[in-house]
């Protein structure tokens, strides 16, 4: 009997590795916005969804991101309109 459990113990374990073998989890930081894509195998990305930083998509399937910032910049030096 133990042979037995100990076989499915060592299944469930391989099951589990290679399950999340293709995921990942992107993330975007804070004055940042992230584009998230899921990645094919075959053919092309498509889109999967925005997200504002600082967070994360969690585990997901070939997920990768872009992320753009959108933190706005203060001058202080005076434009001079000519």
């Amino acid at each position: 009997m133990y042979p037995i459990s100990r076989t499915l113990a060592g299944l469930v374990v391989m099951t589990l590795c290679v399950s999340t073998l293709g995921c990942t989890n992107p993330n975007t930081p804070a004055g940042y916005v992230g584009y998230v894509t899921q990645g094919a195998i075959f053919g092309k990305a498509k889109f999967h969804s925005l997200q504002k930083g600082p967070t994360s998509t969690g585990l997901g399937w070939r997920l990768s991101v872009i992320n753009v910032s959108v933190t706005p910049y203060a001058y202080t030096e005076d434009f001079i309109d000519k």
